[in-house]
């Protein structure tokens, strides 16, 4: 009988609890249900005393001052309603029941608890990718926008490259055209040229014969 109740103790122990000591400022994330819905509530205070050992009966008192009303709230440690604790301040102190912050106003507890103050930052937990079957669908249509941007890129490359070429063709035919006009008119003055200087000589030749 005792080790079905060991057993039962150890599978309600959680193991990701941090160490939790009197004096901390902890923030407790609290499962609330209400009614089919349920939502987190956050509690932040400080932590007044903690109870029954560290195990399965394990307690701790923590206590805010909200709206200038002292609000203390006990809470079994390992319990399923608490998803999460995080500690924002740790401070040294001498005493295991800290009661007589109960007392004081809530400057004389900064004062009490800043003398070996120790900021802790907080814990960042690793996120954990599942991929679902939206998740998937995401990264193929982006994949396929992707595959897309670079075809048409592509595309617009190839006809800028090929406008080019048309463009660099017609300047060579143009070319061409022009150096052949110029070629033609050339050979034309040539051809006057040596007509004229025929009928000079003709003209000279008759002259001398009269």
């Amino acid at each position: 009988m005792n080790n079905t109740i060991i057993e039962f103790n150890k599978r309600q122990q959680k193991d990701d609890i941090p160490e939790i000591r009197p004096g901390m400022k902890i923030r407790v994330h609290e499962r609330i249900k209400e009614g089919d819905k349920e939502r987190i509530q956050v509690f932040e205070g400080i932590v007044l005393a903690i109870k029954h050992g560290k195990n399965l009966p394990a307690t701790m008192t923590v206590r805010a001052v909200i709206a200038g009303v002292g609000v203390e709230k006990i809470w079994p440690i390992h319990s399923p309603k608490i998803s999460k604790i995080e500690i924002v301040r740790a401070s040294k102190v001498r005493r295991a029941k800290l009661y007589f912050l109960r007392n004081l106003s809530p400057k004389k507890i900064k004062r009490k608890l800043s003398v070996f103050k120790e900021v802790i930052p907080p814990i960042v937990e690793p996120k954990i990718e599942v991929e679902t079957e939206e998740t998937k669908n995401e990264s193929l249509t982006a994949d396929n926008v992707a595959d897309n941007t670079m075809k048409k890129s592509e595309n617009v490359v190839e006809n800028n490259s090929e406008s080019e070429s048309k463009k660099d063709n017609v300047d060579v035919s143009e070319d061409r055209k022009e150096k052949k006009e110029r070629d033609g008119n050339d050979d034309n003055s040539k051809e006057d040229i040596i007509e004229k200087e025929e009928s000079v000589d003709e003209k000279e030749e008759m002259a001398t014969h009269k």
